[in-house]
């Protein structure tokens, strides 16, 4: 309750332009407009199709999307806290769940993501996790369906319980051993069906509305990742947890993670299926070869914070041995788990309380003039359309990113840039009003077409953020 309290008062207003794109949808499900992000543009660009239809449920209600979506964010991040305690008691190493209870929920990684659909799609998959640790097999396979639904690649969490229930069950060595497949008989398969029953029905509807079962933004971060100077998803991995490379306290975090490694493997070898779906999850999106962004990164988060309890929880259980009290070596356990959460924790959350992103406030004050000053069915066109097309009301999006058209996406190649892709768009859509960040880029003003068809009508200023320049173009 603590740590929701304090999430709530320093987060509840965070907000970054990826999540925006969700909100919009589900603005245009409440209001009766189709599952589209642009009218009459039935195109999957969010990766979180249950979500966009659990924000709808709040829009039709007239919640405030953002601030219930940021709400939905922080009780999911206290309550994988609180699943990881679950898990702890569950195998009797209750310190490895008090690590999880307390540095998960903490650490800035993954509040970073609040507003979007991830602290609830890792609560989801630890839930179903959870589920099948109990045996409940049922509701573990309709828990990781919802999940799935939530974001796409939870499914990674199916494949990591289905081999946790083989080696439980014993499967995979009476295959070695009888040299048959009739082992594979005994493992639930009631309940895969279950799932597969449910994402069949998502995805016949998706062929059906979209034309397609699966978001169009998996193939346009592939195609931004061939862009020169992007990011690939080892590299964001690097830099995010780099950000605690200042703090001289996060290195006995990075030493309890090192100590911890040996101690899963040898001494608490149940923790397996978290600290496997975090790998198994790291693995895919590098063989995936996709742009990285910052929320990818938070569900390696779960079992970096298993394998710092691993280490607290050796390092109790090695003072019991020597005839500490039990009583002491876990006070002094706990210990460590608040000085890691007072000196590494609670700096980084302080610094990221003071620096919110800076592009939100002008973003949604351009939303808002495009709403105030063009008509409905004026087409924009940027780069970074979340927050600015969330507040445009129902005007048209044309994103250089190629997140929304994913015939721009295919423009990227190692020898181009998002203003090429841009300039393509502006050819191929033809957009009323172009934004650019500081100045037209270069490309924009060799472009025949651009100079004779497009002028300034506007620029907003900021004092945290470049002037956004906006051009009414004539075609």
């Amino acid at each position: 309750m603590g740590v929701a309290g304090g999430l709530i008062a320093a987060f509840h207003t965070r907000a970054y332009d990826d999540p925006y794109i969700t909100y919009r949808y589900a603005l245009n499900i409440a209001h009766g407009h189709g599952f589209v992000y642009n009218l009459g543009e039935p195109t999957l660009s969010t990766t979180t199709p249950l979500y966009a239809l659990l924000l709808a449920g709040v829009a039709w209600l007239g919640g405030d999307v953002p601030l219930i979506s940021n709400l939905i964010s922080i009780l999911a991040l206290v309550g994988s806290g609180g699943v990881l305690w679950l898990f702890g008691r569950l195998w009797h190493t209750p310190l490895i769940g008090a690590a999880g209870a307390l540095l998960y929920p903490t650490t800035v990684i993954p509040v970073m993501t609040i507003g979007s659909e991830i602290p609830l799609a890792i609560l989801l998959v630890l839930l179903g996790l959870l589920a099948c640790a109990h045996h409940r097999y049922m509701l573990m396979a309709v828990v990781l369906a919802l999940a799935a639904l939530v974001r796409f690649d939870s499914v990674l969490a199916v494949a990591v319980a289905g081999l946790a229930i083989g080696i439980e069950q014993g499967t995979l060595p009476a295959l070695w051993r009888e040299r048959s497949l009739a082992p594979l008989l005994r493992l639930p398969w009631h309940a895969a069906g279950i799932f597969l029953l449910i994402l069949a029905a998502w995805f016949a509807f998706a062929l059906w509305y979209f034309g397609a079962p699966l978001p169009t933004t998996l193939a346009a971060k592939q195609m931004q990742a061939l862009l020169p100077g992007t990011r690939s998803f080892p590299d964001i991995v690097l830099a995010q947890f780099s950000q605690y490379s200042w703090n001289r306290w996060a290195w006995l975090a990075g030493g309890a993670v090192l100590l911890g490694i040996p101690a899963w493997l040898l001494r608490y070898r149940a923790w397996a299926v978290l600290v496997g779906w975090s790998l198994l999850y790291g693995l895919a999106y590098t063989l995936l070869h996709v742009a990285g962004y910052f929320w990818y990164v938070a569900p390696l988060v779960v079992g970096v914070v298993v394998l710092i309890g691993c280490a607290v929880q050796l390092g109790a259980e090695g003072l019991m041995r020597v005839r500490v009290p039990s009583v002491v070596a876990q006070v002094g356990a706990v210990a460590v788990l608040l000085l890691l959460l007072g000196q590494v924790q609670y700096p980084a959350l302080a610094w990221a309380r003071a620096h919110p992103d800076p592009r939100y406030e002008p973003y949604r004050a351009l939303g808002e003039w495009f709403a105030a000053h063009t008509a409905p069915d004026a087409k924009l066109g940027m780069l970074e359309i979340g927050i600015v097309g969330y507040y445009a009301e129902h005007r048209p999006m044309i994103d250089f990113a190629g997140l929304l058209q994913p015939e721009t996406a295919r423009q990227f190649s190692p020898s181009t840039s998002y203003a090429h892709a841009g300039v393509w768009a502006m050819h191929r859509y033809r957009p009323d009003y172009l934004v650019f960040h500081g100045q037209a880029d270069l490309l924009f003003q060799a472009d025949a077409q651009f100079a004779s068809h497009c002028q300034t009508v506007h620029s907003l200023e900021s004092a945290a953020y470049m002037p956004l320049v906006i051009y009414r173009c004539a075609w």
